[in-house]
């Protein structure tokens, strides 16, 4: 879709931190919760970077993820014996070594945190050997990969300002066919631009379709219920009633272990 509409709302982004370091040739890191633009805007740079380079995703197996990286740059891949290996039966040793005799190409990897233990102990080595540039979710909980990604800048990708997603709202309504209201769409995006295309193809439920039974506030009557047992339980105290005291104690017991259950059915 991005290429489609355009990465609006990024332009600073783009000019004043990714561009120049595609220009001088330095790697860093793009950070961002689900649905930010990670991936569209590593797609664009790699678009936009010059040399030798290759995109991949860390979920693939190594050898496939390898072998990607292999075939986008051009290199010859060769066997035990010294020869030209056939693609369909490169292994990752011959592979790696084949790699490691490059430098100075690109590898954009997209969703670096879920990179398997074997492909990080290549990707280490071939880091000091060329351009990494990466799209993760956080926290990198990896140690190993946290060590591997020590020293390249990261990019943090905030959620896109109103006025840029009106205009991105606008030109993806037009190429998506969308009747979803845009300021309806906008609203239910928060700024992610992939909640934005769910909801004009009608997939996130727009704030105005919502039914009214789904919109009740019940706290006011729950503060109320809340405060009638405290009363309750200090009316009992006060008049040495043991059946209100109880009660009132049983009803602030029950207050507790409802609002637990309530707060964790809301995270």
């Amino acid at each position: 879709m991005w290429r489609e509409v355009g990465l609006l709302g990024r332009d600073d982004l783009l000019s004043r931190k990714i561009v120049p370091r595609l220009k001088t040739k330095k790697g860093f890191i793009l950070i961002g919760q689900h649905g930010i633009g990670k991936t569209a805007i590593l797609e664009w740079c790699f678009e936009h970077a010059e040399g030798r380079k290759a995109i991949v995703s860390a979920c693939l197996s190594t050898r496939d993820f390898l072998k990607a990286i292999c075939l986008s740059w051009g290199v010859v891949v060769y066997n035990n014996n010294g020869e030209p290996a056939v693609k369909s039966s490169y292994q990752i040793k011959w592979m790696q070594d084949a790699l490691l005799a490059e430098s100075g190409h690109w590898i954009f990897v997209d969703d670096i945190q879920k990179i398997k233990p074997q492909t990080l102990e290549v990707m280490k080595a071939l880091r000091d050997r060329c351009v990494v540039v990466s799209a993760a979710v956080p926290p990198l909980k990896k140690e190993e990969l946290k060590r591997m990604l020590w020293g390249i800048p990261i990019l943090d990708i905030p959620p896109i300002k109103r006025g840029p997603m009106n205009k991105l709202a606008e030109a993806a309504a037009i190429k998506t066919m969308s009747i979803t209201p845009i300021n309806d769409a906008v609203h239910a995006a928060r700024g992610i631009p992939a909640h934005l295309f769910h909801a004009l193809r009608g997939e996130i439920t727009p704030e105005s379709a919502k039914t009214k039974s789904e919109e009740i506030d019940i706290s006011p009557a729950l503060l109320i219920v809340f405060a009638g047992i405290m009363i309750l339980r200090y009316v009992g105290k006060g008049t040495d009633s043991i059946t209100l005291t109880l009660l009132g104690g049983f009803g602030m017991a029950g207050a507790l272990i409802f609002r637990f259950f309530l707060s964790k059915g809301m995270k």
